[in-house]
């Protein structure tokens, strides 16, 4: 079965010189859901590619449509949107507001005009320098790392 979802030079994309890491993982996760709706055909269950990278979701969806064969379809949508198809499902659950909203932020290689600069306005001015505390990380002097809370565990 691994053999289905292993990338050859017949499955990268050729238009592009060399695909970014980035891009080969999307393309093995969708064949892996491919894979896995293929094989459970004949049950009830429904492959999810749940992703927030909304270039993975599209490309899932161009691949699909080019496919016209139901049998290969999965499901691709962001995590938000398969929350809030659960809710609609079951009312008793709220986990929509447990879900992170992701704004993406213009990268500093493409071209932002001034309002799309000033839609990212700082609410609140930093304490320290982006230099600052890189330097107080790598000293030891700070620490980076998650932070996970619960509302219901205060």
């Amino acid at each position: 079965h691994h053999v289905d979802t292993q990338l050859t030079s017949n499955t990268t994309n050729k238009t592009t010189a060399s695909p970014s890491i980035n891009d080969e993982n999307d393309l093995r996760i969708r064949q892996v859901c491919e894979f896995y709706t293929k094989s459970l055909k004949n049950t009830d269950v429904q492959v999810v590619l749940l992703t927030d990278d909304v270039g993975c979701r599209n490309k899932a969806l161009e691949e699909q449509s080019k496919k016209k064969s139901k049998s290969g379809m999965y499901k691709a949508c962001s995590v938000r949107e398969y929350v809030r198809t659960l809710e609609e499902e079951d009312s008793s659950l709220s986990l929509l507001d447990v879900v992170a909203q992701f704004t993406v932020a213009p990268s500093s290689s493409t071209t932002t005009t001034s309002t799309t600069r000033s839609s990212f306005k700082r609410v609140f001015p930093p304490h320290l320098s982006s230099s600052e505390l890189l330097l107080g990380v790598k000293s030891g002097q700070y620490f980076q790392g998650i932070l996970r809370t619960e509302r219901a565990s205060s």
